[in-house]
């Protein structure tokens, strides 16, 4: 159970030792402000309120005075003065009666019971009963001066019932001191904070419930406030008190609550609370420019039945509005490294790609670091992607980055990040680097051979080490990163010329792939042409395929770009055709047009019709040799002009191959080759 803690501000009735005897008797926690409070002392009334809140206090127990002077300043803590209950008046009455009027006064006489607040009993009725005429005088300040008392002389009074602090001035005005010494004793106090901790008992929760409420509002990155179906602020929260204030006064936070949201907001949107207020219409993003602070404004009515009860204000400055937007898009950036391609997604079933794929699945089933050797354009990044999603870092970052892309000053700072001040230009905030990025995932290198000798230099301690730090820091970084390097020149060439950091060269040649150029995977070019024909003519929405003259041509290049640059003529070809199915000399003059260098290859094939596939060649369209034997990329053409010169006929053109018609079909199907002479055939 939760220890009740009581603040206690020192009057004649409520003094130190015997608050602290009472409160150590119930087993209360007793904070006790030994000072006086006027209503002129603003600060310290507010101070004390604050700190009343800041250490969590239950009630702040006080006397009548001293609550009326705190009474204008509303506080989230129960503010309890210490009131004697009606028993406690037939006391006072009953020991006056019996002490004093039989010895000294025989006959009834004129009694009054002076206190701040009124006594809600029947004072005929104790008259009566008590033989004695009773009259409650109320006192509206604490210290009485010597005339109040000559007053009630005046009056007739003669016995004035009062605290001991003003026995010497009821004596001197003439007049009998009467009390009851054991209200302020330890039994009258004790009975006294039992009553207030039954009270204290049932505000608690509502108390603790309060300040949390009030600290979820402050946690809030928006200034919040309430107000009632007048337009009074009833509650807030700090940013709301420090971004607006009375535009009047100027004053700010002290005097927030209570304020007319009409003193707080300009003029040219009053006729906006009016229908707020007025109609409980709802208003969002409403865009507010104002002296003090420019944002977003939501302003939200409740009500109950057709009348607005109250309304609630949410506020977002521009400056933080602005501040999220750079947080959501970096996060939107690092959520974004994310590796799309699988093993499934690479096109391909030549010896050579079946042999680096094979590899790369083998890999990515170990942590250690991955080489990747090849020409530009073979697919080196497609790899790298593929082994991070077959990895057990899946999950994590995959963060791509090209070394070539950007000078070396810049590239160590887009891998390592920097701190605030390291360089001229550097964000205020530092910047995150990628290997902090791809922590618990992989980093991707693409053109490694690009990078400096001091960009080299730290990679390395990075793969040794395995942490980092960033520039113009002196604090290191663990990183957990697998590192995946791409590179299309010879290494180890680069490391015998100086070029390259042979330390790091050995660190990185540990799991190494050759990806094979296109030129050595022909049979792979068709497909990879038909896949990519098919995406951009759905990109496109236009439809376009190759008959398989055409498709010879492509073949019959060796396309020194690889994967990338038959990927862009396919779109070329997409874009440019004029029909489903361009001519083999279309496509053949937009390769002449775009790649001159093919026109060695292409003179080599033999001269196409479109009209009857391959026509007659000066030279054997095919020999003597088995099929079998022949490379990819003649046995195409071999079946290309056996096709033509049979007219389509399958039967046929096996037979001028040497080769079963079963055989003919497996290695029609292999390399995507249709004839249009299909129905020709026999059944």
């Amino acid at each position: 159970m939760l220890m009740i803690k009581v603040m206690i501000i020192r009057s004649p009735e409520l003094p130190h030792n015997l608050c602290a005897a009472v409160c150590k008797e119930l087993g209360l926690q007793m904070l006790y402000i030994d000072r006086d409070f006027d209503k002129s002392d603003v600060p310290s009334i507010t101070g004390t309120l604050k700190q009343a809140e800041e250490e969590r206090m239950d009630a702040i127990i006080s006397s009548y005075y001293t609550y009326n002077v705190f009474v204008p300043y509303e506080s989230v803590i129960p503010f309890i003065p210490l009131n004697f209950s009606h028993w406690d008046t037939l006391y006072i009455v009953h020991s006056l009666k019996k002490n004093v009027v039989f010895t000294h006064f025989p006959q009834p006489r004129k009694v009054a019971l002076i206190t701040m607040q009124p006594l809600l009993v029947d004072l005929t009725v104790l008259s009566e009963i008590f033989d004695l005429e009773l009259h409650n005088v109320i006192r509206e300040k604490e210290q009485l001066p010597d005339s109040f008392f000559l007053q009630l002389k005046e009056a007739g009074y003669e016995i004035a019932a009062c605290g001991p602090r003003y026995r010497d001035q009821v004596l001197a005005a003439g007049m009998y001191h009467a009390y009851d010494p054991t209200i302020y004793s330890h039994t009258g106090l004790l009975e006294e904070f039992q009553r207030i901790m039954a009270l204290i008992n049932t505000g608690a929760n509502i108390s603790r419930r309060h300040r949390e409420m009030a600290q979820m509002m402050n946690y809030s990155f928006e200034a919040i406030w309430m107000t009632d179906h007048t337009g009074a602020v009833t509650s807030y929260n700090d940013l709301a008190a420090g971004l607006f204030r009375k535009s009047n006064t100027g004053a700010r936070g002290e005097t927030f609550r209570g304020c007319s949201v009409y003193d707080l907001l300009p003029e040219k949107i009053h006729h906006i609370l009016d229908d707020v207020l007025e109609n409980g219409s709802n208003y969002y993003s409403y865009l507010l420019l104002h002296t003090y602070a420019d944002g977003i404004f939501n302003i939200t009515p409740i009500s109950e039945g057709k009348s607005v009860t109250a309304v609630i204000f949410h506020f977002t400055s521009l400056p933080h509005l602005e501040q999220i937007e750079e947080q959501v898009k970096t996060e939107a950036y690092v959520k974004g490294h994310k590796a799309k391609y699988t093993f499934q997604d690479l096109i391909g079933t030549s010896a050579p790609m079946k042999q680096a794929v094979k590899l790369a699945d083998r890999f990515a089933k170990y942590d250690s670091n991955v080489l990747l050797l090849g020409k530009s354009g073979t697919g080196k990044e497609m790899f790298a992607q593929s082994i991070h999603n077959a990895s057990l870092r899946s999950r994590q970052a995959f963060v791509a980055l090209n070394c070539g892309a950007m000078p070396p000053n810049l590239l160590e700072s887009e891998l390592f990040g920097y701190v605030d001040g390291a360089f001229t230009g550097a964000s205020r905030k530092g910047k995150k680097g990628l290997f902090e990025i791809a922590d618990q995932g992989t980093i991707f290198l693409d053109e490694i051979s690009e990078m400096d000798m001091e960009g080299q230099l730290r990679l390395l301690r990075v793969l040794e080490e395995h942490e980092i730090m960033r520039i113009g820091s002196d604090r290191v970084v663990p990183v957990n990163v697998r590192v995946i390097a791409a590179c299309n020149k010879n290494l180890g060439q680069l490391v015998e010329e100086g070029r390259f950091r042979d330390d790091l060269f050995y660190r990185l040649n540990v799991l190494t792939i050759q990806l094979p150029s296109l030129h050595e995977r022909t049979e792979d070019i068709l497909p990879l042409s038909t896949h990519f024909l098919q995406y951009y003519s759905r990109k496109y929405n236009k439809p376009v395929h190759l008959n398989p003259p055409s498709q010879a041509a492509l073949t019959a290049y060796h396309w020194p770009g690889n994967i990338r640059q038959l990927r862009n003529f396919c779109e070329r070809l997409v874009i440019v055709a004029d029909t489903n199915t361009p001519t083999t000399a279309f496509v053949e003059e937009q390769l002449l047009l775009s790649y001159p260098d093919s026109r060695a290859a292409l003179s080599d094939m033999p001269t196409t019709s479109d009209n009857t596939a391959v026509a007659q060649h000066s030279e054997p369209a095919f020999n003597a040799d088995s099929i079998e034997n022949f490379s990819g990329k003649n046995t195409c053409r071999q079946i290309l002009a056996a096709l033509a010169q049979s007219h389509g006929n399958r039967r046929q053109a096996a037979a001028l191959l040497g080769i079963s018609t079963s055989t003919l079909w497996r290695k029609m199907k292999k390399y995507h080759i249709t004839s249009s002479y299909e129905q020709q055939e026999a059944p």
